[in-house]
C-alpha cells in the first residue's frame, strides 16, 4: 500500500484546542475504538482456537480457511474464480490436477487444447 502523502489540510496540534463538547467525542471515540479492538482480540483469539482443534482432529486448516474464503464470495464470484484459476493451472501444465481435469482423466477424455484432442 502506499503511503499518504501530507496534503496540507490540517495542522499538527489542530485540535489541540477542542471545546468540552468536541473532547467528550474524542473521548467517546478513543473509548470505541479501544474497546472494539479488545473484542477484535477476543474473537482472533476464538478462531485460532478452532483452527487448533480442528489441526488437532485431522483437518487441513490450509484448506479449511481457503472454504472459508470461497464462501465469502458470491456464487457467481466464486464459480468465475474457480475458472480462472483451472484456466491458471491448465496454462502451467497442471490441469490434471484439478477435480475436472481427474474427472476427464478418469474418463479417457483430453482436455480441450491438449495436443491429439479430436474435438480441438
Amino acid at each position: 500500500m502506499a503511503k499518504q502523502r501530507y496534503d496540507g489540510g490540517a495542522k499538527i496540534g489542530h485540535n489541540s484546542n477542542l471545546n468540552g463538547d468536541e473532547k467528550f467525542r474524542l473521548d467517546g471515540y478513543i473509548k470505541e475504538l479501544e474497546r472494539e479492538e479488545y473484542n477484535r482480540s477476543i474473537i482472533n483469539g476464538n478462531i485460532t482456537s478452532i483452527y487448533r482443534d480442528a489441526e488437532r482432529r485431522g483437518f487441513d486448516t490450509k484448506a479449511l480457511r481457503a472454504l472459508i474464503r470461497l464462501r465469502k464470495m458470491k456464487k457467481e464470484e466464486r464459480d468465475s474464480h474457480c475458472v480462472i484459476l483451472d484456466a491458471y493451472m491448465h496454462a502451467l501444465g497442471e490441469f490434471s490436477n484439478t477435480p475436472l481435469g481427474q474427472a476427464m482423466a478418469a474418463h479417457g477424455q483430453q482436455h480441450p487444447g491438449e495436443p491429439g484432442n479430436p474435438y480441438d
